[in-house]
C-alpha cells in the first residue's frame, strides 16, 4: 500500500500552479518541475484524477511518458537526486539533452559537456550499443592499402593509411583528419614550429571548442584547450583522458615522416589519386559510421577536384563528414572489396547498381478550419475561462494556427457536457525548452455553443408545423 504525505490544501495549490509557471520557462526548470511533480505524486492528492499521470494529463496535457521523463531528469541530474536544483555540472544544458543523457552511463556522461550536440549524443547512445566485436571483424575484413615501395627518402615516404598494426586512437585520428587537408597541415605546422604552438594546434582541430569523430572502436572528443581530450573505447567502460600536448604527440608519431611542404598529400596521396584506396564504410547492418561534429574544413576533396589531382575514389566523396541516410545506396553482393561507387558528380557504369531515391511528396498541411475535439479536465476549462489564453498540447494532430480546438470537459473520467470553442492564433514547437513531440499554442476564446434544453423546439420545427 502506498504511503502519502500529510500537505495543507495550501501546499497543494502552490505546487500545482508552480507547475503550471514553470512550463513556460526555460529547460533548466524541468528538474524544478519533476520535483513538483514528485511532490504531489507523494502526496496522494490528485483532485479526483487517479494517479500522477492521470492528474497531470488533466491539469497541463502531459502525457504519461513526458511526466515520467520529468521526474527521472529531477532524480538524475537534481542535487542529492530530490532537490528543487539542477547540479552545477548540468546547468547550460538543454531539456532535449538532458532527456537524451538519461539513458547513459555516468562515465558515458563525462564525454559531454554544454556544447555537445542532441546529434553527438545519439551517436554516444548509438556507438554504445555496438557490439565491440562485430566492429572489429568488420575492419580486419577490409583490405589494408599496400605500402608505397622504392621510396628512399624516409621523409617522404608515404605510410600505409590503414596499417593495422596502429592503435583504435591512431586509426580514428587517421580517418579525422582524412577529409581536412588545410587542417593536417595547418596543426603539423603548429608542432614543427619551435617553440612547438601546441594551443594554436587545438584550436585548428576543435576551432569551436568543441568536436567529436569516431571510427571503428573509437569515439573521440576534443574540448578547448584548458579541458583537453577524452576518448571512449568500445572495450573498456570508463573513458581515457588525455591532454593535448599526449594527442598532438600521437599526431606527430602518426605523420612526422611525411613531407612538411604537403603532410596531407604525403600521407593520403594514393588514396586521393584513387590508387589503392580503402572502401568508405556503409552505412548498413550493424557497420559504424564515421562521423565529425565540428566546424571546419567540410570539402577538401572539391578543393583536390579543382586542382585536377582527383580522380574516382575517395575524393569528394570521403571528403562529406557527415553523411545522411540517403546517401547510401545497397551494396550488390558481387562488389568486390576495392569496387566503389565513383565521385559525386560522375556518371559511370557503376552508377547502374545505385537504386533511384524516392521521390519527396510535399507536406499536406491540414485545412484552417479544421475542428480537433481534445478532452480536458475540470480546472483546465475553468482556467480558459479565467483569463489563461495558452495550452501546451501532444502533436496527436497537425495543429495549425487557424485550427479550432473543442474542449470537452470530463470529471472523473465522465464528460460533463461543457464545451469550449478556442481558436489557434500563435504556435510554436521548435524551442529549447518544448518536449519534443509537443507544441505551445495561444488561443482566444470562441462564442461557447448553445445548449438546447430537453423537449425545446428550433425554428426549424416551428416552420416545419405551420
Amino acid at each position: 500500500m502506498e504511503e502519502y504525505t500529510q500537505i495543507t490544501l495550501e501546499q497543494w495549490v502552490q505546487w500545482k500552479e508552480d507547475i503550471r509557471q514553470k512550463l513556460e520557462e526555460t529547460a533548466n526548470n524541468f528538474v524544478y518541475i519533476g520535483y513538483r511533480l514528485k511532490q504531489i505524486r507523494d502526496s496522494g492528492m490528485y483532485g479526483g484524477a487517479a494517479d500522477i499521470f492521470d492528474f497531470a494529463r488533466q491539469e497541463y496535457g502531459l502525457s504519461k511518458s513526458t511526466v515520467s521523463r520529468f521526474i527521472a531528469i529531477n532524480e538524475r541530474y537534481s542535487e542529492g537526486g530530490n532537490s528543487l536544483e539542477l547540479r552545477e555540472e548540468f546547468r547550460g544544458f538543454s531539456s532535449s539533452k538532458l532527456s537524451e543523457m538519461l539513458t547513459l552511463s555516468d562515465s558515458e556522461i563525462q564525454l559531454l559537456t554544454e556544447r555537445s550536440t542532441v546529434r553527438e549524443i545519439r551517436e554516444l547512445k548509438q556507438f554504445s550499443a555496438m557490439d565491440p566485436d562485430e566492429v572489429q571483424k568488420e575492419e580486419e575484413s577490409e583490405n589494408p592499402a599496400e605500402e608505397a615501395a622504392g621510396s628512399a627518402d624516409a621523409k617522404t615516404a608515404v605510410h600505409p593509411v590503414n596499417d593495422w598494426a596502429r592503435t583504435p586512437l591512431e586509426k580514428c585520428l587517421i580517418d579525422f583528419f582524412r577529409g581536412k587537408k588545410e587542417t593536417l597541415n595547418g596543426v603539423m605546422e603548429c608542432i614543427r614550429r619551435e617553440p612547438r604552438d601546441d594551443k594554436q594546434a587545438a584550436e585548428l582541430m576543435a576551432p569551436s571548442g568543441q568536436a567529436s569523430h569516431r571510427k571503428g572502436i573509437v569515439f573521440l572528443f576534443l574540448y578547448e584547450w584548458g579541458f583537453g581530450v577524452k576518448y571512449k573505447l568500445m572495450t573498456k567502460p570508463e573513458p581515457v583522458s588525455l591532454t593535448w600536448k599526449e594527442l598532438l604527440d600521437i599526431v606527430l608519431t602518426i605523420y612526422g615522416a611525411c613531407d612538411p611542404a604537403d603532410v596531407w598529400g604525403a600521407f593520403y596521396g594514393k588514396e586521393a589519386a584513387g590508387e589503392k584506396a580503402v572502401p568508405a564504410q556503409s552505412n548498413q547492418g550493424n557497420l559504424p559510421v564515421a562521423t565529425s561534429q565540428q566546424t571546419g574544413e567540410e570539402t577538401d576533396g572539391e578543393e583536390e577536384k579543382e586542382d585536377g589531382t582527383a580522380a574516382d575514389g575517395a575524393g569528394g566523396q570521403d571528403a562529406k563528414e557527415t553523411p545522411d541516410e540517403e546517401d547510401f545506396a545497397p551494396v550488390p553482393e558481387d562488389l568486390k572489396p576495392y569496387d566503389r561507387p565513383p565521385a559525386a558528380g560522375r556518371k559511370s557504369e557503376a552508377d547502374k547498381w545505385k537504386e533511384p531515391k524516392p521521390e519527396r511528396k510535399p507536406v499536406e498541411l491540414p485545412p484552417v478550419d479544421a475542428v480537433y475535439p481534445l478532452p480536458v479536465g475540470k480546472s483546465m476549462v475553468k482556467d480558459i475561462r479565467g483569463g489563461q489564453r495558452y495550452m501546451i498540447l501532444k502533436m496527436g494532430n497537425p495543429y495549425r494556427v487557424g485550427n479550432t480546438l473543442r474542449l470537452e470537459e470530463q470529471d472523473k473520467g465522465e464528460t460533463t457536457g461543457n464545451v469550449l470553442l478556442l481558436r489557434i492564433t500563435h504556435m510554436t514547437e521548435d524551442h529549447s525548452g518544448i518536449v519534443p513531440g509537443y507544441c505551445v499554442v495561444q488561443v482566444d476564446p470562441l462564442p461557447e455553443e448553445e445548449k438546447e434544453l430537453e423537449g425545446q423546439m428550433s425554428f426549424d420545427d416551428l416552420e416545419g408545423n405551420e
